[in-house]
């Protein structure tokens, strides 16, 4: 495993493991610049992309039901510290 210590120390069984990127044998942000990022890499977003929604309804004999269904089909989401 990479060494991790610029993120913090006592990892514990179950916490993220970092992958190391550039392969510098440690977790680093690099130069911190476009042609250096260290083991920074986009992976995600977090703009909701597919959303959807379905509303329908029956009748039948005086009796009538209705629904909606809504919801996003693809985000990218990762919650921070205080969630």
């Amino acid at each position: 495993m990479p060494d991790q210590s610029r993120l913090g120390a006592g990892f514990k069984v179950g916490d993220l493991e970092f992958a190391d990127l550039n392969g510098d044998g440690e977790i680093s942000p690099g130069t911190n610049t476009l042609d250096d990022p260290g083991d920074r890499r986009i992976i995600g977003n977090t703009t909701p992309r597919y959303t959807y929604g379905i509303n329908g309804g029956v009748n039948w004999k005086n009796f009538s039901i209705d629904f909606l269904f809504q919801g996003v089909g693809k985000r990218d989401y990762y919650p921070g510290n205080q969630n």
